[in-house]
């Protein structure tokens, strides 16, 4: 798809009960986990990597708060796109499925 220079996407990897912070490592599926968010291009290359967040962080605030995430929002990256699900706001640059399609073009 013309203009999209990666496909974004976080995922939850389980992890031992931390001594400190515990409840921020509690995701929505109710373990403890570290939420990873990674952008691959088309050649399945990583173009960026965070493991650093907490289960109970949201997938667009680990976006917002990353190094990319500020190029991105900052034009950085000009015309060019992330495709993505929809736990990211769908803006100039992301990509994301429309949640209730009335058009067939939203589809």
């Amino acid at each position: 798809m013309a203009g999209v220079v990666g496909c974004i996407d976080g995922t939850h990897i389980r992890i031992v009960r931390p001594k400190h912070h515990e409840k921020a490592y509690i995701n929505r599926k109710n373990y403890h986990s570290l939420n990873v968010q990674a952008i691959c291009d088309a050649n399945h290359r990583f173009l960026s990597v965070c493991a650093t967040k907490p289960g109970s962080c949201h997938d667009s605030t680990i976006f917002k708060g990353s190094i990319i995430g500020k190029k991105f929002e900052s034009g950085q990256f000009g015309e060019s796109f992330l495709s993505g699900d929809s736990g990211y706001c769908n803006t100039t640059f992301h990509l994301t499925p429309y949640s209730d399609p009335i058009q067939r073009y939203e589809v």
